[in-house]
């Protein structure tokens, strides 16, 4: 079993699961993309693996509506809160 079978495994399982896939480039720290004008810079390094303003906009609207409660949201350490 090579890392890629098993990446891949994990983006298929992510996509099925509702999550939506971003192409590497696209949230690279130095913008290397075709459509740099279109995407933002999503993080300062790969070192940053949780891309915090996706995970944000994922979470909210499920707090909104009350389906999770932030009591259940794990608690990040202040010195990686935005």
């Amino acid at each position: 079993m090579t890392e890629s079978i098993v990446e891949q495994a994990a983006l298929a399982w992510l996509k099925a699961s509702g999550w939506r896939i971003a192409h590497g480039p696209d949230t690279s720290p130095s913008g290397d993309t075709l459509t740099l004008a279109l995407s933002p810079q999503e993080r300062e390094h790969y070192g940053e693996v949780v891309l915090a303003q996706r995970l944000r906009d994922a979470l909210l609207p499920t707090l909104v509506s009350g389906k999770l409660r932030a009591t259940e949201v794990i608690n990040v350490p202040e010195a990686q809160r935005l």
